[in-house]
């Protein structure tokens, strides 16, 4: 992402590379928050599955 916004400033930048380039910015900044939103739920279901399997051993640990 860094490298694609140094093409898009330069001062040598033509329009083709700044449209390239802006894409390839746009590509990464979705692939960024895509990975953030399934991380989000990664954590949010291991917290449920280790909650569940916690009360599943405390139950058979009392039986």
């Amino acid at each position: 992402m860094r490298r694609a916004k140094e093409l898009m400033g330069g001062k040598s930048a033509t329009p083709k590379v700044i449209k390239k380039q802006g894409k390839v910015l746009k590509e990464a900044q979705s692939e960024i928050r895509l990975n953030e939103s399934l991380e989000k739920g990664s954590e949010g279901t291991k917290q449920v599955v280790s909650k569940v399997a916690g009360n599943k051993t405390q139950k058979e640990t009392r039986e």
